[in-house]
């Protein structure tokens, strides 16, 4: 793969917006959108990933919020039981999660994941809205990779990417799932579920922005296809994949309740 052409500092990028924008989620969604607009975004985010883990028992379970933001979803896990880790690559987005939600919080990007928590295997990864702002294939290789190397036998990941081109946007680098299926499928991993979020938001964003208790009302369009076809952001849940030799016997895990 050959990355494209771009002076793009993705990690300046998101250290000046969490400045710029701190406390806000600004920060971290919509950039132009009011708070009312991205509680919205993050309540659709929400619902979508309570839903994927289906009733999932986190009690105990060690989460890795890669990407972790203000700590929305960091602040999630918590409340289901986990024991929190979360990284990001801007120290005022790792303050505010220190000051305001309970887990261990260190700066620093996914591939240096394997370093920040050195003696600890996550039963589930988390990574939402982080590894299409990767610009560069492979620090996205890496990543993936990173990943990896801290997931226990039987961890999952949920992870967001966006799988439609959006024009102009030169701090997004998509990538579908013939780029994904390759990669994770070295790691002995697949995609096992595919969830399309934000409806709305990708045919009008300025409309969501306006009036966003349209989108909470029409999101349930994602689910029905053609029409969820044409939602740009899809959730991913990924599993080691069992037919791999790579895989190996899972033990322990994630229980359902």
């Amino acid at each position: 793969m050959t990355p494209p052409e771009s002076s793009f500092d993705s990690q300046k990028y998101w250290m000046a917006r969490h400045e710029q924008y701190a406390g806000s989620h600004q920060a971290t969604g919509l950039l132009g959108s009011s708070e009312q607009a991205n509680a919205v975004l993050y309540e659709l985010r929400r619902r979508a990933l309570l839903a994927s883990l289906r009733g999932m028992d986190l009690t105990g379970a060690r989460v890795l919020d890669a990407g972790c933001g203000l700590g929305d979803f960091s602040r999630l896990y918590h409340q289901l039981g986990a024991e929190v880790y979360g990284c990001d690559v801007s120290p005022r987005a790792v303050e505010q999660c220190r000051e305001h939600v309970s887990g261990v919080f260190e700066c620093g990007g996914i591939i240096d994941v394997p370093g920040l928590f050195p003696n600890v295997r996550f039963d589930l990864v988390h990574c939402f809205d982080v590894l299409y702002h990767l610009m560069d294939d492979a620090e996205w290789q890496s990543s993936l990779q990173a990943l990896q190397a801290v997931s226990a036998p039987a961890a999952t990941w949920r992870i967001t990417e966006i799988v439609r081109p959006v024009p102009g946007a030169n701090h997004i680098r998509p990538r579908q799932r013939s780029m994904y299926d390759p990669q994770l499928a070295r790691l002995g991993r697949g995609i096992t579920e595919e969830r399309r979020l934000h409806w709305l938001l990708s045919i009008r964003p300025s409309l969501h922005s306006r009036l966003p208790a349209l989108s909470m009302g029409l999101e349930p369009l994602c689910r029905i296809w053609p029409l969820a076809s044409v939602a740009r952001v899809a959730l991913w849940s990924i599993s080691a994949d069992r037919r791999s030799e790579h895989a190996g016997v899972a033990e322990g895990g994630l229980q359902q309740r």
